[in-house]
């Protein structure tokens, strides 16, 4: 497994011995440089690739290296690479361009391109510029799979914003790494422990009902995890930014977000089994040391209702179960989802979804309960997938089993 990185523009790019900033924009006493900001992201890249084990050759990891456009791709080819990523940013006279867009040399590559795009929207949000094909570009003449990943647009403000924070680069990162090794595939190690979830080939199409990523393969295997003899899941402490702390471990609330009144909405739902606390545990991943610690956020006010319907539904699959069911998994941000590689779809992200793990009885029983519980009542109408050690419950309007 090795793959070429390759930042764009830098020394020698195009004249010999002259530095390519390639695109650039002055904010302040600042100018933003298209070779520094491609580099940085080649360089956080390059260190996602080798934490998996994968083999990485960088056409250069400075701004003294000589890099001559044309020369690129033969390089990675020499260094026996299998895959070739390189890294760019837009520019356009107009500064209210912007979004994000994959290009790619022929159609062998038109998958890889789409799901690296598909990753990259869920994970910040940028407009969606779709995929391109560019086979007159020098670095895309590669022999093998090839890429040209375009992040934004430099003069836009919103997108150099977005793509200047340190959180959003980890992100992005983890998420193209992934979907690269998924697309070429090369087994991906789970973080903390070995993977335990079924189903890979659902989850890795963005089109396909399978919501999950390796944040439940931390959970199922007990790390980062919580009791549920807690006294804050038992209801027996008040929702405070202290008791959630130091039941599920650090965590800062965004400001303006309020305990008090998610507390008192989710009472209000008359769920017999869940705490309001279970519902904004934030995930194993989010947690455990990693790429995607500290990812995670509350959910939005916005969104709150809509986990109403998913979460009466799982205290029904509670009651009729009959053992004790913990929640893995209940929002995710997109930039968390993108990091575990979650689907570009997920319904976590819009705080409608739960993964529930038995902690007691089985997996296939609790599964059956949850598809008697749906055919119930039309309100439960969604999605319920079948993992090896839990089952993920929506209710997205339409059915769909995975």
């Amino acid at each position: 497994m090795k793959v070429c990185i390759d930042p764009g523009h830098g020394m020698s790019n195009r004249t010999l011995n002259v530095f390519d900033s390639g695109a650039t924009h002055p904010e302040g006493a600042t100018l933003h440089r298209e070779a520094d900001i491609a580099l940085k992201y080649g360089l956080t890249l390059k260190d996602t690739f080798r934490a998996k084990g994968v083999s990485v050759f960088m056409t250069r990891d400075d701004s003294t290296d000589h890099a001559p456009v044309g020369k690129r791709a033969r390089a990675a080819e020499n260094d026996h690479c299998e895959a070739f990523i390189s890294l760019h940013l837009n520019d356009f006279d107009d500064d209210s361009a912007n979004g994000a867009e994959v290009l790619y040399r022929d159609n062998g590559d038109l998958a890889l391109a789409r799901k690296i795009q598909s990753a990259m929207i869920a994970i910040t949000g940028l407009t969606d510029r779709g995929v391109k094909h560019r086979p007159d570009l020098a670095v895309l003449k590669f022999n093998g799979t090839a890429v040209l990943i375009e992040l934004g647009f430099i003069a836009n403000d919103t997108d150099r914003s977005k793509l200047l924070e340190p959180q959003t680069r980890s992100a992005l990162c983890e998420a193209i790494a992934r979907t690269a090794m998924t697309h070429m595939g090369w087994a991906i190690p789970a973080i903390g422990a070995p993977a335990v979830i079924a189903g890979a080939a659902a989850m890795a199409d963005p089109a396909m009902a399978g919501d999950e990523g390796n944040e439940n393969d931390v959970t199922a295997a007990g790390a980062q995890s919580f009791s549920l003899d807690d006294p804050l899941i038992q209801g027996d402490l008040p929702l405070t930014p202290h008791n959630l702390s130091n039941t599920f471990g650090p965590m800062a609330l965004a400001p303006g977000f309020n305990l008090t009144a998610f507390e008192a909405l989710v009472h209000s739902w008359g769920l017999r089994y869940f705490s309001p606390a279970e519902l904004l545990y934030l995930g194993a991943s989010h947690y455990a040391a990693g790429a995607c610690n500290g990812l995670n956020t509350m959910p939005p006010q916005g969104r709150w209702n809509r986990m109403k319907l998913t979460a009466q539904m799982a205290d029904e699959i509670r009651h009729r179960f009959g053992h004790p069911i913990k929640i893995l998994s209940a929002y995710r941000s997109p930039a968390y989802n993108g990091c575990i590689s979650g689907a570009s779809g997920s319904y976590h992200v819009q705080f409608n979804a739960l993964d529930l793990a038995n902690q007691g009885g089985s997996v296939a029983n609790m599964l059956a309960i949850a598809r008697s519980v749906r055919a119930g009542n039309p309100a439960f109408s969604g999605g319920i997938g079948s993992y090896n050690s839990f089952v993920h419950v929506d209710t997205r309007g339409a059915n769909t089993d995975w």
